[in-house]
């Protein structure tokens, strides 16, 4: 049996119990966690702009990967160059108004299309931020640097929300091995010139869930049938440090995929 619809102000009242209110924060959601929301994705976009100072979202992109030169293939890289296939030999070349991934939610894609929304312009791992100091969070995206607008989130005593995701989807944890020392994967993508440029990107986040009893003052909620975290970056940031000085290997995922297994080695070698 179905439960009553989500509305709006049913969202705006879970966010305040998570303590949402007036913080910077990325958010992760999963449209089909609530239910049925009346208005839809444009709703939960109202409400965390609304309730947020600032609000980040992923906004990843894959069709503008391109497949590795043969003369530029550096090891550990999370890659078995002659079996995985990754990026197309003729990718769409990435531009701003390129859409989100459709891993990346709905929610990430309406937020991305609002007319106040500004994205960063890294080809594959682009953010789109609303708010107060929206633009300085996007600015200058470093092809390098994956996780800079988060970098520069965290720097602001930021805060991660999820709805009715799970950690597989927290981005944040991508910076957290950053700090712990790891190096994102080097990839390839093509850009609006139709060049192709070496570019970082993160890795596996399948085995992310695990950190979830690490992370400390976890606010949590239910609206309608989606579960409502709320925890500080720096928070999720420290737990995964810890836990990989502990165990370089708490995060991998349950296949033991390469990636998992190279990021534990502690990423590309050149």
């Amino acid at each position: 049996m179905t439960g009553p619809a989500v509305t709006f102000d049913d969202i705006i009242a879970g966010l305040d119990r998570v303590g949402a209110r007036n913080r910077r924060f990325i958010v992760h959601a999963s449209l089909s966690s609530f239910g049925r929301v009346v208005g839809g994705a444009d709703t939960v976009v109202d409400a965390v702009t609304q309730v947020g100072q600032a609000v980040l979202a992923a906004t990843f992109t894959f069709c503008p990967a391109a497949v590795a030169p043969p003369d530029d293939r550096p090891k550990r890289n999370g890659a078995d160059y002659d079996r995985d296939r990754l990026g197309d030999e003729d990718p769409t070349p990435f531009t701003p108004d390129l859409p989100a991934a459709r891993p990346m939610g709905i929610v990430a894609e309406t937020l991305r299309r609002r007319p106040e929304a500004v994205r960063s312009r890294h080809p594959l791992s682009s953010f789109a931020a609303i708010g107060r100091d929206a633009d300085r969070y996007v600015a200058a995206h470093d092809w390098n640097a994956p996780m800079q607008p988060l970098q520069r989130l965290y720097d602001d005593g930021g805060y991660v929300l999820m709805l009715g995701t799970l950690l597989t989807s927290c981005t944040t944890i991508h910076l957290g091995e950053q700090h712990a020392g790891r190096c994102p994967f080097i990839r390839w993508a093509k850009v609006a010139d139709g060049g192709i440029h070496r570019v970082r990107v993160g890795g596996c986040s399948d085995g992310f869930e695990r950190l979830a009893p690490w992370i400390e003052g976890t606010a949590q909620t239910h609206v309608g049938r989606a579960r409502v975290r709320m925890f500080s970056m720096a928070a999720a940031v420290e737990a995964t440090v810890r836990r990989l000085a502990e165990d370089r290997h708490a995060l991998v995922c349950p296949r033991r995929c390469r990636r998992c297994m190279d990021a534990a080695d502690g990423g590309p070698q050149e």
